[in-house]
């Protein structure tokens, strides 16, 4: 129907004003483009019925421009180089937001035609008084282009509200003021900042717990609420132990940290492996867990629970049961779950992954080495090598009855 060139680059975005009056246009190139928008096309058997030399002479111009849609409005040069990634017109179209590529959005303003008469009528007599001022040949050659978009941002108060997703998971609310914007509202507490990096579920299905760069939070899987947010390490798996009272995180920096759900806090750190703590699965019989690490080994952990100042019946503690400071601040500085470390398995490669099956009777690690090992759980003989993949597998569990084993590789198979 037509097709419109000027734009010496890519063109980044495009927008219309509610009313569909203007078309802007954003290339790479410093200049900002606007068309105006034809509606009502010229009918071909109209252009018959002009009378007189005029059908003739402009019989031919009028058929090619009857399909021309866009016609070029004008151009505003930026001061800016950096490409305008996104713009967008708010409701009434008297504004124009420009996301430039970084963390800059500027607002332009539209400017009715009373209002740029007004403006530009203004703007000519202060060019008269000024050249009367100085008496002397100034160059008055002015770029009608650069000239409005000095009037353009003239911004009144509250005329919008600009709402902002950012790259780091944030929404902004910002209010765009006479010459600056507030930011009235954030919305920073549901999601994740960065990548998440692990999510599990409680044993009862009530909790889901996920894990990110800094950051571990915990959701009801029902209304998908975030119920809690606690800070911690990089962690890249996590385990919810039977109860949900406790759940240990592994970390990149190779440590496993101890989060007590109830009290929100972090209540142990344990140096676990010389590399990324990559897995971490459950024991079947419910008493300790095993990690899998860049460190070429699988390690097997106990649970240790101390126990509470409150709960002990010794003579010591009942006669001093009166002193209630002392109580407190040992119930404070109480740790009720601990880990330790028992056995250590020793492999060839990274592990990616570890699991082990409903009956305690075997484990399963997957290596970088695009392979995956089945061990006996008691003497750590090696049962089955499974082979084939051409990339390393990614995620593995066993089935509920120990007979189905799946693995999903980077490979797509």
């Amino acid at each position: 129907m037509q097709i419109i060139s000027g734009h010496h680059t890519e063109i980044w975005s495009i927008d219309t004003d509610p009313e569909e009056r203007y078309l802007a246009t954003r290339s790479a190139n410093p200049e900002l483009r606007f068309y105006t928008i034809k509606h009502d096309l010229v009918d071909e058997r109209s252009m018959l019925k002009l009378n007189g030399p005029e059908a003739v002479g402009s019989e031919n111009s009028s058929v090619q421009k009857k399909w021309e849609v866009l016609m070029l409005f004008g151009e505003i040069q930026r001061q800016s180089k950096d490409r305008v990634a996104t713009m967008r017109f708010n409701k009434s179209g008297n504004l124009l937001a420009c996301q430039v590529a970084g963390k800059i959005v500027k607002i332009l303003r539209v400017l009715d035609e009373t209002e740029f008469k007004r403006k530009a009528k203004r703007r000519i007599h202060r060019k008269e008084k000024k050249f009367v001022k100085e008496a002397a040949d100034v160059n008055g050659d002015v770029n009608p282009s650069t000239g409005e978009e000095s009037s353009i941002p003239t911004l009144t108060s509250s005329l919008a509200s600009l709402a902002l997703s950012l790259n780091n998971n944030l929404l902004e609310i910002h209010s765009i003021e006479r010459s600056s914007s507030t930011k009235t509202l954030t919305i920073e507490l549901q999601g994740h900042r960065y990548d998440v990096r692990s999510v599990t579920l409680s044993s009862d299905n009530t909790l889901l717990m996920s894990t990110s760069h800094n950051a571990v939070k915990f959701w009801n899987p029902s209304t998908g609420s975030c119920l809690r947010t606690i800070d911690s390490g990089y962690g890249l798996c996590a385990l919810i132990l039977p109860r949900n009272k406790y759940a240990p995180v592994g970390t990149k920096g190779g440590t496993i940290e101890i989060i007590d759900i109830r009290s929100g806090t972090c209540i142990d750190v344990v140096k676990a492996h010389g590399g990324s703590v990559r897995s971490i699965a459950t024991i079947p019989d419910g008493d300790g867990f095993v990690t899998g690490s860049e460190g070429h080994e699988v390690k097997f952990w106990e649970y240790q629970y101390t126990q509470q100042p409150d709960q002990c019946n010794c003579n010591c503690c009942i006669s001093h049961v009166d002193d209630r400071r002392l109580i407190m601040s040992n119930l404070q500085h109480s740790k009720p779950l601990m880990v330790s470390h028992v056995r250590t398995m020793k492999m060839n490669d990274d592990v990616q992954v570890v699991a082990v099956s409903p009956d305690a009777k075997y484990i399963t690690a997957v290596l970088l080495d695009c392979t995956v090992k089945v061990f006996f759980m008691d003497s750590f003989k090696i049962f089955l090598s499974l082979y084939g993949h051409k990339l390393p597998v990614l995620c593995m569990d066993i089935s509920a009855d120990g007979a189905l084993l799946v693995i999903e590789p980077a490979d797509k198979n």
